[in-house]
Order: C-alpha cells, then sequence, then structure tokens
C-alpha cells in the first residue's frame, strides 16, 4: 500500500541565505537579565534543538534590525526564543516588552501556558497572553503572546509600538491577512524606530521572498538556520496509487498503524470537521471486532468543537489505550500535543476564496503545499522514532506547491483596508504589502467602506470609519451597531452583535451527555425550540442570551437546553467591552444598558437597524421557492443552523443575511425576515438607484 522513498523528515529542512555566528562560538552581546533583578529557574528541556542555536540568535537580534530564523519545526523556537530574549536583558518591567504573535487563539493560549510552567509563574504574572475578547496580562507581563490581530489593533492605539524592544512573528509561513498587513507595518516602524528588533521565525518560510522584501540600506536583515537534529528521525511513506476515497483510506492506515505498528499515538489530518465527524463514526463501526476500537482512545480537533473538548486532545492517554485524534489544520503549528508518534495526511485542506463580484466566501477543499505537508510530518517523531504516512504518492506530493497561497490574495479585504485608512495610509496602492492584494478586492473594499460612510468622496476616513475600525467585530456589524443608537435599540443590538460574533451557541447532538435522553436529534430540535424566535436568527440569539442572563449564567441550565455555556461566557464577556467601545463614542458616553434580560423587544427597530449595516445582503424568494439574492441573482439556502431551516412553516419573501458561505451549496448564514419598503427607508442612497 505505502512506499518508503529513500529521505526521511530531515530531506525536508530549510537552507539559509546565511547563517549568523557559529552556534559554538558566538557570544551573546547581552548578559544580564534585565532590570527586574529576577533569575528564573531554567525549568525547560535544554535537550530541544534550539538550545544549541541559544548564543548565534542572540547576536543575530542584537546585530540586525530583522533575523529571519528558519526554524524547523519542534526546534522549540515558540516557547524558549522569548525566554533567551527575556534572561538576556531584552524586557524591562514597566518600559519594554517581548512580544510573540501566533496565527491562531488556541495556540497564543496554549504557548503562554507552556512557557509560564516553563518559567515557574502563573500565567498573567511575568508572562501572559492577549486574545480577542481575553487577555491574561499585568503590569508585571514582559513576555507577552498574542494574535496577530490584536497586534494590529494593538498600533491603532500606539503607531509606534513603544512599549515593545523585541517582536516575534511566529508562523510567518501562514500569510495571515493580519500577519502580512503586520509585516508592512512593521517595516515602516522600524524607519523611525532603529531600536526595535524584529525576529520573524517559520519551519517552511519562503526565505528569499522575505528577505528582499526587509532588506534596504538602512535595514540589517540576518538569517539563520536552525536545524532539528532530531533524536529521533520520521519515515515518510507514500501510497504507490492514488487513492479514491481518503477517509477510508484514512482509516485502513489507523487501524493498520493500530494492529500492526509499536505503541504511540496518532494524528490524523482531515480538510473539515464534517468529514471527522464522518471519520470517527466509520471507525466506530469498521470491524465487527470492537476490542480493536475500544483500544484507541478517539478524539476530534476542529475550531467550532466546544473548548471543552479541544481540551481533550492535551490529556493524557489512558493506560493501555492508543490516543488517536481527527484533527483539522488547526493542529499544524505551534499546538504540540505530546505522544503523538504517527502522522496520516490526508493530503488535502480547507481554504477561504472570496468573490469580489458577488460577495459569496467558498469553503473549497484543496491539496496542502508542500510547507504544510513538512508541518504536518513534523507533528511526529518529538518523543521516539516515527512515522508519516501519506494518502498520496510521491509524484503527486512533487507537483505540490511549494506554499499556501496568502489570505490576502483569496480572502475579504474590507477591514484591512479600514485600519489603513485609520493609521493614515491614504494610497493604499503604494503602501508596502509583501504579497499585494487583486486590485478587484481592493476596489470592492472600498466600494463597501464608502456605502457605510466609512470612507467620504475623496476616500479619507470619516469619523463613522474610525469607530467602526475600532470596534473588534466586522464592519457591517459595527454600523449596525452604531446606528441602533439614533433608532433606540442599542441595548439589544449590542447584544445581537455579541452573539454574531461568537460560535454556534447550540452543542452537536452527539456531545449530548444526558441520561435521560434516548433520542438525542430530537432532543436537541426541542431544546433550539424553546428560543425560536418567527422573525429570524438574530432575534433568536437575542432570546437565548437573556434566558441566559434570566437563570444566573448558570452552565448547569447550558447542559440542559444543549447549549455551549462556554460560548454564551464569552459573548458576555464581547458584550461588555462593546458597551466600553460605544461608551467612548462622544455622542454616546451617556447610554444606559441593562444586564440584556429585558422584556419588551421591539423587533422592527432591531431589524430596520440590521439594514442600516446589511443593506446589499437582501434576498427574495422567488416562485420556483427559491432565494435569489437581489445583488446578482445568485440562488442561495438557508442554512442548517438557521430557524428558517426547521422551524418556519411559511418562509418569508423578503430576508436580510450576514454573510453567504460555499460549501456543498451556496448558504445563507444569521437570516432574518424583513420587508421590502424598509429597504428603501432605512438605504435609499442605495435602493433607490437599483428601483
Amino acid at each position: 500500500m505505502f512506499v518508503r522513498p529513500s529521505t526521511s523528515l530531515s530531506a525536508y529542512s530549510t537552507s539559509s541565505l546565511a547563517t549568523t555566528g557559529d552556534p559554538a562560538t558566538t557570544k551573546p552581546v547581552r548578559e544580564d537579565n534585565g532590570e527586574d533583578g529576577l533569575i528564573y529557574p531554567p525549568s525547560r528541556n535544554n535537550v530541544l534543538p534550539i538550545h544549541e542555536y541559544k548564543e548565534a540568535i542572540l547576536y543575530g537580534v542584537e546585530a540586525h534590525h530583522v533575523l529571519i530564523l528558519a526554524s524547523e519545526t519542534g526546534t522549540g523556537k515558540s516557547t524558549q526564543l522569548p525566554q533567551y530574549l527575556h534572561e538576556s536583558g531584552w524586557s524591562f518591567q514597566n518600559t519594554k516588552k517581548i512580544l510573540c504573535t501566533q496565527p491562531r487563539r488556541m495556540a497564543a493560549v496554549t504557548v503562554a501556558s507552556k512557557v509560564a510552567s516553563e518559567m515557574n509563574v502563573k500565567v498573567g504574572d511575568i508572562v501572559g497572553y492577549s486574545i480577542r475578547f481575553d487577555n491574561k496580562i499585568s503590569e508585571n507581563t514582559v513576555i507577552k503572546y498574542c494574535t496577530d490581530g490584536i497586534l494590529l489593533n494593538e498600533i491603532m492605539f500606539d503607531p509606534l509600538l513603544s512599549t515593545y524592544s523585541v517582536i516575534i512573528i511566529d508562523e510567518a509561513h501562514e500569510r495571515s491577512l493580519h500577519s502580512d498587513i503586520l509585516l508592512g507595518l512593521l517595516k515602516k516602524i522600524q524607519m523611525k524606530r532603529t531600536d526595535l528588533k524584529l525576529v520573524i521565525t517559520s519551519a517552511t518560510l519562503n526565505i528569499d521572498a522575505l528577505y528582499n522584501f526587509f532588506k534596504t540600506n538602512s535595514n540589517k536583515v540576518g538569517v539563520l538556520s536552525v536545524k532539528a537534529n532530531r533524536p529521533y528521525k520520521v519515515d515518510i511513506h507514500y501510497l504507490k496509487e492514488p487513492c479514491n476515497n481518503y477517509i477510508k483510506c484514512a482509516i485502513d492506515t489507523v487501524m493498520n498503524i493500530h494492529q500492526f505498528e509499536e505503541r504511540g499515538d496518532i494524528i490524523v489530518f482531515i480538510p473539515g470537521s464534517e468529514e471527522i465527524d464522518t471519520a470517527i463514526e466509520i471507525l466506530k463501526s469498521y470491524d465487527n471486532n470492537s476490542s480493536l476500537y475500544n483500544s484507541m482512545y478517539v478524539l476530534p480537533l476542529y475550531s467550532s468543537l466546544p473548548h471543552k473538548l479541544q481540551m481533550r486532545v492535551f490529556e493524557t492517554t489512558p493506560v493501555g489505550m492508543r490516543k488517536v485524534i481527527f484533527t483539522t489544520n488547526i493542529a499544524e503549528t505551534s499546538v504540540t500535543i505530546q505522544g503523538i508518534k504517527y502522522v496520516v495526511d490526508c493530503g488535502f485542506t480547507k481554504l477561504s476564496y472570496f468573490n469580489n463580484y458577488n460577495g459569496i466566501n467558498s469553503l473549497i477543499t484543496c491539496a496542502i503545499s508542500k510547507s504544510s505537508a513538512l508541518q504536518r510530518s513534523g507533528r511526529a517523531g518529538r518523543v521516539g522514532n516515527g512515522k508519516c504516512y501519506r494518502l498520496y504518492t510521491e509524484l503527486e506530493f512533487n507537483k505540490m506547491q511549494d506554499y499556501t497561497p496568502p489570505e490576502m490574495v483569496r480572502c475579504d479585504v474590507i477591514g484591512i483596508m479600514l485600519k489603513l485608512k485609520l493609521l493614515g495610509i491614504h494610497n493604499i496602492l503604494q503602501f508596502q504589502f509583501p504579497t499585494v492584494p487583486t486590485v478587484d478586492s481592493m476596489v470592492y473594499s472600498l466600494e463597501v467602506l464608502y456605502s457605510l460612510q466609512a470612507i467620504d468622496d475623496s476616500c479619507n476616513i470619516t469619523k463613522v470609519g474610525e469607530y467602526i475600525s475600532l470596534m473588534p467585530i466586522e464592519p457591517r456589524l459595527a454600523k449596525s451597531l452604531l446606528d441602533s443608537v439614533k433608532m433606540n435599540c442599542h441595548n439589544e443590538m449590542v447584544t445581537i452583535a455579541a452573539m454574531c460574533a461568537v460560535d454556534y451557541p447550540f452543542i452537536n447532538s452527539k456531545y449530548i451527555n444526558i441520561e435521560s435522553v434516548t433520542n438525542k436529534s430530537e432532543y436537541l430540535l426541542e431544546c433550539i425550540g424553546r428560543f425560536v424566535q418567527n422573525e429570524g436568527d438574530h432575534l433568536t440569539l437575542l432570546a437565548i442570551y437573556n434566558e441566559y442572563v434570566k437563570n444566573g449564567c448558570d452552565s448547569k441550565w447550558c447542559d440542559t437546553n444543549c447549549l455551549q455555556s462556554k460560548v454564551l461566557m464569552k459573548a458576555v464577556e464581547i458584550r461588555k467591552h462593546l458597551i466600553q467601545m460605544l461608551r467612548c463614542v462622544n455622542e454616546f458616553h451617556h447610554l444606559s444598558f441593562d444586564n440584556g434580560a429585558q422584556a419588551g423587544v421591539d423587533s422592527v427597530s432591531i431589524r430596520k437597524c440590521l439594514i442600516s449595516g446589511y443593506f446589499s445582503n437582501v434576498a427574495e424568494l422567488k416562485s420556483d421557492g427559491k432565494y435569489y439574492t437581489f445583488k446578482g441573482n445568485t440562488c442561495v439556502h438557508v442554512h442548517h443552523t438557521s430557524v428558517f431551516h426547521r422551524f418556519i412553516g411559511i418562509l418569508p419573501q423578503w430576508v436580510l443575511y450576514n454573510e453567504i458561505i460555499h460549501t456543498k451549496e451556496i448558504y445563507m448564514r444569521d437570516v432574518v425576515h424583513i420587508l421590502p419598503n424598509w429597504l428603501i427607508e432605512v438605504s435609499p442612497f442605495y435602493y433607490e438607484l437599483k428601483k
């Protein structure tokens, strides 16, 4: 079934343009331990590959403005590098800090927790993290982990990032919207702040492109290649022939590993959550010999999974069992799960592509890149000799792209364009992007921002635009929230905005853990039906939140009603945060808000308020019984999570939606009933032209 090439993981090592200093001879320029006077016992494992490069790294940071660290996965760069810099005096309490960005929230939290543990401190003291709507930092924090988006927001308030001495952009190969914008902004900031050091790390970085991007007459750029020198090797195995069904092939491979390979946990990379759930169900019924499945500790891992269930993958494997984790690319970088010895890589991932002509966001299953394949195989070989089973041929691997296409050329850039406007970058075409977005995407973004009154006729940012850009929610939703004040429904809209900013609140029926429930699917529908509002999803979300508050934010009440307590708790925090931001607006400082559990709700005002932000997101029910978008006349379906999918008998003729996503079909998400005359009343500038 599989063939083993002559090369192992070490064959894919990243080569450098230049290596700054020899690890054995180079001495660090700074040897003090910082002005706080504290010396932390080195509880971390000094056999990590990056340790022998410590002095070379410190020299590279001291001698260059930008240090590009090409480090293989598993070397310890995410956890050890900030500690090396702290011990060498690059952090000064209350004046200068070390910041390390992560591409995902889970990575920021788990890496910060690990570093705090290694330094024998609590998270939020010397070491902390900041992610959207969740901060664990204090006045003592000198090593801070955060997501790329959080750092971008900090630049809004402190354009020169004056509180940081070193900024580490970790996992830069992910090429997210925020990380690409950060690289462009940090290049500009270093022109003003020559003392600011920038370290860019990745296991699979396009070094040439990044080196050329930062290299200027005034900028010294160094490149250091960190070889893993692993005590354990990872053998790569390919299929002899292509497989027709990667899910079935993955399950067959897992069963063969479990039956014939020595002990060690397995991680299986599959594109999406639905495929993962399907694979686990198939695995359960795979063989009549149930003892095989019963000796496996099977766990899913994907972003929409409840937090409590996500954390189970980090638990110790039960004695006598083998842990098998089915995951998306969420576990591809930064997140290290102990005990993994075998990797099964299906060779596919889901990427988001935004269509600027019809506003449809398509989630497309694509072949991974060579860099992603390298990252996945690197999950093995941490605790012993590992194996990576690639469910594709070596010929197919050689045909793969070297790198995953950056989000900048395939995603909606409205929010990014507005942030650049707020930072005073008026001519966006002249901004130095690592990868330039398409002209169509920039034109579309400016058109939407103009229709939201965020920019004026000269494309300069307006007061409304400033307020929208500072809110950590989608620009259209932020516009609706701002307009809710004059429509006298701000108390309800701030709740709806908070609920729209979190994950779907109901749990998957298979995770219902109530002994008295026999039919889990029917019970879930019964629970959802308790909150359904005929007007649509936004009013239903409002009802869920109000009932949650009325019941004292009780987690047991959430379990009884199949709701995710963690999601609703997060919505409470987001609501508080949005209220604070609204009160920062001069005209709104007098506003009063209750706790969200009020009785009377003016649904008409709320729906008109939603139109003020989402006026172009409208669909009409035609004579064939299907919805068609007003803009583009695209046939769309109601998403299965919408109350209109199951609970409303007669569908309304006109609806408004938050977004359209294209998976198996084209779906509208977060749908609400509106009347057509409201469109002309609220947004005459758009609809009078269309009559």
